[in-house]
């Protein structure tokens, strides 16, 4: 609760953003959903969209906020970096996303853009 009051004063007061940790942003975002503030919500939503750019992190968020559009494009840089997946990386996945990604990976042997694992991940239905 604490979260969203300290968000709601400064945002009042002063035009820029507070400098929260995206942990805090997060539990601002889930108290503004909870009670249905709409703008507020979107703001946080913005803001985190802006800040969360590690593919595994935006998986995570996705799955504690309810963010089903981060998934696919987070993914698809997965298919798309040079290293493999880690078994660390996997485990922080989990499994059917872990072979979903290694299948994309593999299918082809080459390099598809971002947008073109994208669409391929989007056909798979995951």
């Amino acid at each position: 609760m604490s979260e969203v009051l300290n968000f709601i004063e400064p945002t009042i007061v002063f035009k820029d953003a507070p400098t929260f940790s995206v942990t805090e942003w997060a539990s601002a975002y889930r108290l503004a959903k909870m009670w249905e503030f709409e703008q507020l919500r979107d703001y946080i939503f913005k803001h985190l969209n802006a800040s969360v750019t590690d593919p595994f992190e935006r998986i995570e968020f996705a799955d504690a906020l309810g963010f089903g559009q981060w998934d696919v494009p987070a993914l698809a840089q997965l298919c798309n970096r040079e290293a493999a997946l880690t078994a660390a990386e996997g485990a922080r996945l989990g499994f059917d996303r872990f072979a979903t990604v290694c299948r994309q990976r593999e299918a082809p042997r080459t390099r598809y853009q971002v947008s073109e694992y994208e669409n391929r991940l989007n056909q798979a239905a995951i």
